[in-house]
């Protein structure tokens, strides 16, 4: 099959955008963009095809899952935060006490996150699998386990400074 008919086929059964200006050229039959002029070239639309299908296979479909996948990552950010704390609240000359707040409340989340994320990272077709309740809690745990934590850590700091 030449480059021509089989751009034409690709461009027959794919949006893709000119390089130019942004018009989709699904269904032209012809080398160049009818906005811009600009050539259509075969590399291009593969390349957009093919990252397109890529992250298709990667994306999760079910909306609990991604949900749960945003909130493990955003979480992951915040334990790195936390994780900053942690170690300045272990060099610090706090009261003892609370110290042992601050280390009790923030230990699980640095370690819950990371492997949170990692679960919804690598096992995305394991949690798919699971009930749509199982999914749900899943995603919510992953929303609410930082907002959680702030308030076990702020509580003990607001009743101490009263």
């Amino acid at each position: 099959m030449s480059e021509a008919a089989t751009l034409r086929e690709l461009l027959a059964a794919h949006d893709v955008a000119c390089d130019g200006c942004r018009y989709n050229l699904r269904g032209q039959t012809g080398g160049v963009c009818p906005e811009c002029g600009r050539e259509i070239r075969i590399e291009r639309v593969r390349g957009v095809i093919e990252a397109r299908q890529w992250r298709e296979r990667r994306m999760p479909g079910d909306r609990l899952v991604m949900a749960g996948l945003v909130g493990s990552l955003l979480g992951l950010g915040y334990a790195a935060g936390a994780m900053g704390t942690l170690v300045r609240v272990m060099m610090s000359e706090l009261a003892s006490p609370m110290r042992l707040v601050l280390e009790v409340t923030l230990w699980p989340l640095v370690v819950a996150y990371p492997v949170l994320a990692w679960v919804y990272l690598t096992r995305t077709s394991w949690i798919t699998a699971r009930s749509g309740r199982a999914r749900l809690w899943l995603a919510l745990t992953a929303w609410l386990l930082a907002p959680a934590d702030l308030v076990l850590v702020l509580l003990p700091l607001v009743l101490a400074a009263r």
